[in-house]
């Protein structure tokens, strides 16, 4: 039996949810527009991405995609750079760091996916749009974060588009299974495994339907 998490709250893990958009193409690097700055991955990430064998995990409503990693340097335009080429990376709080580097989005609201370039390469994200980047964990180490990455691919199986969802929702004991392998795989980090609780839409319904 699994007791990892019965004693948390799932809703205590979620964070303040915004309204979803469905305009997260938006965010999505403009090919033509990304000047001359040189920007490159580590190794490592490069050739693991490169063997992932997929792009995007779909579910209901939201989901995860990851750039094509030979267009990493022109995936960092609005975030460490500007469109005119001027660096946009600050170290100071609600700065850019300088040693992050964006691999994707999720897409439910378009908010990045980045990963630090110093090892072990922890990924984040942070909400665009608020005037300054607060980081919140993604997964401790980049290898963490493939192991989540290819758990939220199993359990989105069947459960690609709301209607696939609605259809073929999770039950209890597949719930718990997925949220606690998740906090394993982050190392029991619960802000990192938040972020993984709303990719899967957990906790969402019961929070939308509670009184004001």
């Amino acid at each position: 039996m699994l007791h990892a998490i019965s004693s948390i709250n799932r809703n205590s893990w979620l964070p303040q949810t915004r309204s979803l958009s469905h305009d997260s193409q938006a965010r999505r690097p403009r090919r033509n527009s990304y000047p001359e700055f040189v920007f490159s991955a580590p190794e490592i990430y490069l050739s693991q991405r490169r063997a992932l064998g997929f792009d995007r995990v779909n579910y209901g409503v939201g989901g995860i995609e990851l750039f094509n990693p030979d267009s990493i340097a022109e995936c960092q335009l609005g975030y460490a750079v500007a469109p005119d080429g001027k660096s946009l990376r600050s170290d100071a709080p609600g700065g850019w760091h300088s040693d992050w580097l964006v691999i994707g989005h999720e897409t439910s609201c378009g908010d990045p996916i980045f990963m630090s370039q110093q090892a072990p390469h922890p990924v984040n994200t942070a909400m665009h749009g608020m005037g300054t980047w607060e980081a919140m964990p993604v997964a401790p180490t980049l290898e963490s974060f493939w192991k989540c990455l290819a758990l939220f691919k199993h359990f989105s199986r069947g459960r690609e588009n709301p209607v696939d969802r609605d259809t073929n929702p999770p039950d209890d004991e597949e719930i718990e299974r997925y949220l606690t392998e998740i906090l394993d795989l982050c190392h029991g980090d619960e802000e990192a495994a938040a972020f993984w609780s709303v990719q899967a839409e957990i906790g969402m319904s019961e929070s939308s339907d509670a009184e004001p």
